[in-house]
C-alpha cells in the first residue's frame, strides 16, 4: 500500500482470490421417501435449512430469501465449514387463507452472497422449490393436570413434521427440557427428566413450592411459535386412603350390597312365580287332556256313523259307477273352462278352408323351440297383454303341443329358468312363484299337469277323491 511517496508490504498471508461460492443442495426438515431433497419452511419460520456447498467461507454474512407475493423475506445463515452452513427459514408475513398441507405453495428462493448471481434464483437451477407449509399446531393436554405415567410423554397436534424435525422444536418442562425422541405427522415424544422439574427458578427460593411445572413446546429459532400445552405431575393421583377415596369405597360397597339384596329378592319373587306358572299349566295339561278324550269318543262315534255311510256310497257306486269324463272333455273343461263352444272345437269353419295353409305353417313354426320362445317372450313384454290374454294364448299353445309332450317339457324347462330367475332379480318373493298363474309360462304348467294326471285320476286317485266328494256332500247335506 502507498502512503504518501512511501510503499508498504505486508508480509504475511497473500491476497488470495476463489471461485464464487456455488450451491449442491439445500434441504429441510424429514425427507421424502423419493430421495428428492427440498427446503422447507412455514409462515412462522425459524426452521433449521441444511446447505450444502463450496467456498462458503469466504462469504462474510450469506443470507437465504424467499419470494412470496414478489416480496422478498430473508434470514441469516451461519457458516459451519467450507462446504456446510446452516440457515434459518424465513419469517413470511401476510399470508392469506389456509395453505394446503397436501398441496404446499411452491416459492422461488435462492441466496444473498456479496452480489453473487449463481447462488440466487435457486428453485430452477437445482429443480427444487421452497416448499411453504401451514404451521404445526400444538394440541393442549385434555385434561387440566396431565400425570406422567411412564419413560415418555406424548404431545398430539397436527401437521408437526411437515416442515421440521426433532432439532427443530424444543420442549421445555418448567426450567428443563424434554429430550424430543421423534416427531410424526400428528405426534411428538419426548423423554422428560428424571425428577420433576421447577416451574421456574424463583421457585428454587421458596421452600416446598407446590406449583407444577407448565410445558410448553418451542418450534423454530427465536420463540416463533411457542404453545403451552399444560401442567405436569410426577406424582400419581390422590391414593386410596384419602377421605374422599374412603367415602367412595365405602358408598361404593354399600351400592353393591343393595344391589345384591334387590337381585336376591328378585330371584325369590321369580322362583314363586314360575311355580305358580308350572301349577297354572299343570291343570291345564289336565283339562286338554280330558278335552282330548271326549273329542276321541265323539270322533269314533261319527267314524263309525261315517262308515255306515260309505259303505252304502260304495253299493251304489257298484251299480252306477263314477262318472269319468273322456280325455276330450276333461282337457277342453281345463283349457276353456268358461266356454262350451270355442273355436278349437269347430274344424270345419268355412273360413279355416282359406287359412289352412297359414296355419300348417304356423304349425311348423311353433314346433321350432326358438321361434316359440321369442314368440312367449315377445308377448308377455307387451304391457297391453292383459292376464286373460295370456290364460288364452298358454291354453292354445298346449292345445298344439299335446301330442309333443316331450318338446313341451322341454319348451316348459326353459320357460321356467327363465321365470325363477326373473323372480329372484326382482322384488317379488320367491315364495309367490307359481301361485297366481301370472305368466304364459305358469298356465302351461298347470295344463301340462292337467294332461299327465288324467290316466293317474283315472286308474288310481278318481275312485277315492269321488267317495270323499260324496261323503262330504251327503254330511253336509
Amino acid at each position: 500500500m502507498k502512503f504518501d511517496k512511501g510503499s508498504r508490504t505486508f508480509e504475511g498471508s497473500l491476497y488470495e482470490y476463489v471461485d464464487d461460492p456455488t450451491i449442491e443442495s439445500v434441504e429441510s426438515g424429514i425427507q421424502s421417501g423419493q430421495g428428492v431433497k427440498f427446503p422447507k419452511g412455514t409462515p412462522a419460520g425459524g426452521t433449521n435449512i441444511n446447505v450444502v456447498g463450496k467456498n462458503l467461507l469466504y462469504i462474510k454474512q450469506p443470507l437465504i430469501y424467499v419470494v412470496y407475493k414478489d416480496k422478498r423475506y430473508v434470514s441469516g445463515c451461519e457458516v459451519m465449514s467450507n462446504n456446510y452452513m446452516k440457515c434459518t427459514a424465513p419469517t413470511i408475513t401476510g399470508t392469506t387463507g389456509s395453505i394446503n398441507e397436501e398441496h404446499p405453495e411452491q416459492l422461488e428462493y435462492g441466496f444473498e452472497m456479496d452480489n453473487v448471481t449463481s447462488v440466487q434464483n435457486l428453485s430452477k437451477k437445482l429443480n427444487s422449490p421452497y416448499l411453504l407449509y401451514p404451521d404445526p399446531i400444538y394440541e393442549p393436554f385434555g385434561e387440566e393436570i396431565k400425570y406422567y405415567k411412564n419413560d415418555y410423554l406424548t404431545i398430539n397436534g397436527q401437521h408437526l413434521d411437515r416442515a421440521s424435525q426433532e432439532s427443530d422444536v424444543v420442549v421445555r418442562i418448567g426450567i428443563g427440557f424434554c429430550n424430543v425422541t421423534s416427531v410424526s405427522r400428528q405426534q411428538l415424544t419426548c423423554r422428560p427428566p428424571a425428577e420433576q422439574p421447577l416451574n421456574s427458578l424463583s421457585d428454587d427460593e421458596e421452600e416446598g413450592s407446590t406449583e407444577l411445572p407448565d410445558v410448553q413446546v418451542i418450534v423454530g429459532m427465536g420463540n416463533n411459535l411457542k404453545f403451552y400445552i399444560g401442567k405436569l405431575s410426577y406424582s400419581q393421583p390422590a391414593a386410596l386412603n384419602s377421605p374422599l377415596t374412603k367415602t367412595a369405597l365405602y358408598g361404593g360397597i354399600a351400592i353393591i350390597t343393595i344391589l345384591f339384596l334387590i337381585f336376591i329378592a328378585f330371584l325369590i319373587a321369580y322362583r314363586r312365580k314360575s311355580t305358580e306358572n308350572t301349577r297354572v299349566l299343570k291343570n291345564m295339561q289336565e283339562q286338554m287332556d280330558i278335552l282330548e278324550l271326549r273329542v276321541a269318543a265323539e270322533c269314533k262315534e261319527a267314524f263309525a256313523e261315517l262308515q255306515t255311510e260309505i259303505t252304502d256310497l260304495t253299493g251304489d257306486l257298484t251299480t252306477g259307477g263314477i262318472p269319468f269324463l273322456d280325455y276330450r272333455t276333461y282337457a277342453m273343461m281345463i283349457l276353456f273352462p268358461n266356454s262350451e263352444h270355442h273355436a278349437v272345437l269347430q274344424f270345419e269353419r268355412p273360413e279355416l278352408l282359406h287359412k289352412e295353409k297359414g296355419l300348417r305353417l304356423f304349425g311348423q313354426l311353433i314346433m321350432n323351440k326358438t321361434f316359440l320362445l321369442l314368440f312367449i317372450r315377445t308377448l308377455e313384454s307387451n304391457r297391453y297383454f292383459s292376464m286373460r290374454d295370456r290364460v288364452n294364448v298358454a291354453s292354445l299353445i298346449m292345445v298344439t303341443l299335446q301330442s309333443k309332450m316331450e318338446y313341451c317339457t322341454d319348451i316348459l324347462k326353459t320357460l321356467l329358468a327363465e321365470l325363477i330367475e326373473k323372480c329372484m332379480e326382482g322384488k317379488s318373493h320367491p315364495k309367490l312363484l307359481l301361485r297366481r298363474t301370472e305368466s304364459v309360462a305358469e298356465k302351461m304348467l298347470s295344463s301340462w299337469f292337467t294332461f299327465l294326471l288324467y290316466k293317474f285320476l283315472r286308474e288310481c286317485a278318481g275312485e277315492p277323491l269321488y267317495l270323499l266328494f260324496r261323503a262330504m256332500k251327503k254330511a253336509s247335506g
